[in-house]
């Protein structure tokens, strides 16, 4: 018997996935991985990020990988301010001074806001031993010390029916991560871990659009070799016959994945940013006409106004969950620039 050969898989993609993720469900976020934070928060009152502070306080000049950081400011139950920092850090490889850099993110927002700022950082590496949770520097006597939570996703390999349990959406996120983890070059058993996991969000009774939302990411991250992509969908398909669930529509998808590599190619043959933000905008029109006709079409004129690639992406993955032009145009809202007097 002829063993076929291992389909090679995609590059893994876990900085956007997560930063989607930690937008659109940071109070879950909090709640599983740091529940005894979480249930100080008086949610009521929102929260807000305040990542362009940290870009501007952070730039990229100095700190070469910062990978998916976000700042979010809390209103806990005493009425405190608090701001929190999450690090989230996916990269396989050992970095020197991870723990010097979480220092420096520490005292400098420290400077700015006043008060100390909780960190909690989440390794998605595949290392088992890299733990880096403290900071340490001393000097003739004077010695600083900091220390901070940090969650090791390995560490639920061996909690995967406590994960298939849960209702928190990090808890399927996590699965698909550690899922991309075990699947490299091997894009049969990820095709077959997709479909798993896809599977288990209706066996659980999640509504379409929370099946929307994490297939989402499990999309994100669990990227299948393109000779997989067309039978996962075909088997997808299948079952949501079987069950009369049609929740997943592929031609939405097929619509984001045309913007996406329109932008790449385009972008790729001007040599300028201008290339990619025309073919990203192209595939905003494409994919908000198949779903909402004239409706969707109508937000062109401001998306027309919008210039930077990544809240243009961030518009074109946010299409495929949401049931109304409305929730497009509430991820855009605040990026528009003020009209021209």
């Amino acid at each position: 018997m002829v063993e076929e050969p291992l389909l090679p898989t995609p590059p893994d993609d876990f900085d956007n996935a997560w930063k989607e993720a930690l937008e659109i469900f940071f109070p879950e976020f909090l709640a599983f991985f740091l529940p005894e934070a979480a249930a100080v928060v008086n949610w009521e009152n929102g929260y807000t990020f305040l990542n362009t502070e940290l870009r501007q306080m952070f730039p990229e000049s100095e700190i070469k990988r910062r990978h998916v950081d976000a700042l979010v400011q809390l209103t806990l139950k005493t009425g405190d301010a608090l701001q929190v920092l999450t690090h989230v850090e996916v990269q396989s490889q050992s970095e020197d001074g991870f723990e010097e850099r979480i220092a420096e993110y520490q005292f400098r927002l420290r400077a700015r806001y006043k008060r100390n700022v909780a960190v909690l950082v989440v390794l998605g590496d595949d290392r088992p031993n890299w733990r880096p949770d403290t900071y340490t520097t001393e000097l003739w006597g004077t010695k600083i010390t900091l220390t901070y939570p940090v969650v090791k996703l390995l560490d639920y390999r061996e909690r995967i029916d406590e994960l298939r349990r849960s209702r928190n959406p990090f808890a399927v996120i996590v699965r698909a991560h550690l899922a991309t983890l075990e699947t490299r070059h091997n894009g049969q058993q990820r095709k077959q871990s997709k479909f798993q996991i896809v599977r288990e969000l209706y066996e659980r009774g999640y509504t379409k659009q929370q099946v929307n939302q994490l297939f989402l990411f499990i999309d994100w991250l669990l990227k299948l070799p393109a000779e997989l992509e067309q039978p996962f969908w075909d088997e997808l398909h299948t079952y949501e016959e079987e069950i009369k669930m049609p929740y997943i529509t592929s031609v939405e998808r097929l619509a984001i994945q045309k913007g996406l590599q329109q932008g790449r190619e385009e972008g790729r043959e001007q040599g300028l940013q201008q290339g990619r933000v025309q073919g990203l905008r192209d595939g905003i029109q494409l994919a908000l006409d198949l779903k909402f006709g004239a409706a969707g079409v109508a937000l062109m004129p401001d998306i027309a106004r919008l210039h930077d690639p990544e809240i243009l992406a961030a518009v074109l993955v946010a299409i495929k969950p949401a049931t109304t032009p409305e929730q497009v145009r509430v991820v855009y809202q605040p990026h528009l620039p003020p009209p021209a007097e």
